[in-house]
């Protein structure tokens, strides 16, 4: 596993802690930095981490409101991913996806019921827009892409094969360091403070 990758997980787990939310896995840091590089969400709060107990297999959830393009997410956080592993996560993705517009929402868990439905209902009635299906993965493994999509249109026939997208390390590590190159800075600047010994309080509802 990329040692990038780790460090950028565990800025993730700190920031979050900072922000006096809970502690977080390793797994569900990663789902936010994957939110916060390839999808250029800076916030976190405002990221739509689905992961956890009947999560459907979707672990994050991403709207492109340019594109209508709906992205749902997996990410594995490990150092091994097998394509029989990856041929079943697909497929929960795509059942859980088909469950929710056919309106059988029983069984997950309400953080995936909210951000799924919100997200389906901004797709275009007039079938314009699309879904993705984005495996994320740290594994070391090298994956056959190729091999993949053969076992999964053998197991899987009715999947949407054009949907599916890959990251690996490599991928990851590159979204890592174009993220740090987008960021503005200058060299120098000043701030001008209205009057000394002075404090800007800011308080809205669970924020200050």
């Amino acid at each position: 596993m990329k040692e990038s990758i780790i460090q950028e997980v565990e800025k993730i787990k700190r920031c979050v802690n900072h922000l006096n939310l809970s502690n977080i896995s390793d797994d569900r840091a990663f789902n936010h930095l994957i939110l916060t590089v390839f999808y250029y969400q800076k916030n976190i709060r405002d990221q739509a981490v689905t992961d956890g107990k009947d999560d459907g297999g979707i672990d994050f959830i991403f709207y492109n409101d340019e594109e209508n393009k709906l992205t749902l997410g997996q990410s594995k956080f490990t150092e091994a991913l097998s394509l029989n592993d990856m041929v079943a996560e697909y497929n929960k993705m795509y059942s859980t996806y088909l469950n929710f517009v056919k309106g059988n929402t029983g069984i997950y868990n309400e953080t995936l019921k909210r951000e799924l439905r919100n997200a389906i209902d901004r797709l275009p009635d007039d079938n314009s827009g699309s879904v993705e299906y984005c495996i994320f993965t740290t594994a070391d493994n090298v994956i056959d892409e190729k091999l993949l999509i053969s076992k999964i249109e053998t197991k899987l026939p009715e999947f949407p094969i054009d949907s599916i997208r890959i990251y690996n390390g490599e991928d990851i590590e590159n979204a890592i360091d174009a993220s740090y190159e987008k960021n503005e800075i200058v060299p120098y600047y000043k701030i001008k403070i209205d009057k000394p010994n002075n404090c800007l309080i800011y308080d809205k509802e669970t924020l200050k």
